[in-house]
């Protein structure tokens, strides 16, 4: 696997969500460098537990504007988070259990999936989560008055 590298294409154009996809990005290219570097099992399981948490901070934000805005397909959306964060769960106890058994494939996969997920999935509900942000800043707006 080769690095991931953000570029405009990945943005769904909502500042908070682009700010942790890319945070997300490059946390999971850290944990394949430490990989390749053949740093120790507890490193990348640190990694991978910070991953973990930075995914279900990011989900979160995204499945409540997609509840606030009546998103049709929440509910699957949310089975697709669910099961990366099984997977990425999956990979840290393989890490735990025997680290040799980690192998560069696993850890690509994480980019992979993510990627894919951002060009597919999070393009999809992308206008919902302008619209959800057009109103909060014209409410702001209107306070402010």
């Amino acid at each position: 696997m080769e690095q991931m590298i953000w570029d405009d294409s990945l943005n769904v154009r909502v500042q908070n969500i682009d700010e942790q996809k890319r945070k997300i990005v490059e946390h999971i290219n850290k944990i394949y460098v430490k990989h390749m570097e053949k740093a120790e099992p507890r490193v990348l399981f640190d990694l991978i537990n910070e991953l973990g948490e930075g995914l279900r901070i990011h989900f979160a934000l995204e499945e409540k504007i997609m509840q606030q805005q009546g998103y049709p397909e929440l509910v699957d959306h949310r089975k697709l988070h669910k099961l990366f964060i099984r997977k990425t769960l999956n990979i840290r106890r393989a890490l735990a259990d025997s680290p040799e058994n980690v192998k560069a494939e696993s850890l690509a996969y994480l980019g992979e999936w993510f990627l894919n997920h951002i060009r597919t999935d999070d393009q999809r509900f992308a206008p919902y989560a302008r619209i959800r942000m057009f109103i909060d800043t014209h409410k702001r707006n209107k306070r402010m008055r």
